[in-house]
């Protein structure tokens, strides 16, 4: 059985998170259509409140490869404006999934889920390491000492 420390499954963890992340990327990157809209609409939210803010959601109108109309939601916080051209990328199956030709776009604003994904593999490779150790509680509830089993 081959021993492994804790950051040493740590960055095993963040290889495997950043595989997953890149293998979702490339199939989006496959199954896309590269086509040229403009900025349609402009949607703004304002949010009060300690996590307030305002917020604008954009929406792009293009012609698909097949000559079909669409008007879809790109993201928000970008710095166009209305009328603006820009390129994007929509899934061929699903005109509706568009991200425009931008670095955040394209690989910072679908890292989520990925994201999601390293917490969940971090507290595995967490619980597995304390699994290793077994915790001596005594009646005072301030000592508490682990031991190696």
């Amino acid at each position: 059985m081959v021993k492994i420390n804790k950051a040493v499954g740590y960055l095993l963890g963040l290889l495997l998170t950043l595989i997953i992340y890149f293998i979702g990327q490339l199939l989006f990157f496959i199954n896309a259509e590269k086509v040229t809209g403009k900025i349609c609409e402009i949607r703004q939210l304002v949010r009060a409140g300690r996590y307030g803010g305002r917020y604008e959601f954009f929406y792009v109108c293009f012609t698909t490869k097949e000559n079909m109309p669409n008007k879809a939601n790109a993201g928000s916080n970008f710095k166009y404006d209305y009328g603006d051209t820009v390129t994007l990328f929509y899934k061929k199956g699903n005109p509706s999934k568009v991200r425009i030709n931008e670095f955040s776009a394209l690989w910072l604003m679908h890292i989520w889920p990925y994201v999601i994904l390293f917490g969940v593999i971090m507290a595995a490779v967490t619980a597995t390491w304390y699994g290793t150790k077994y915790a001596v509680i005594s009646r005072n509830p301030c000592s508490i000492k682990l031991r190696n089993s």
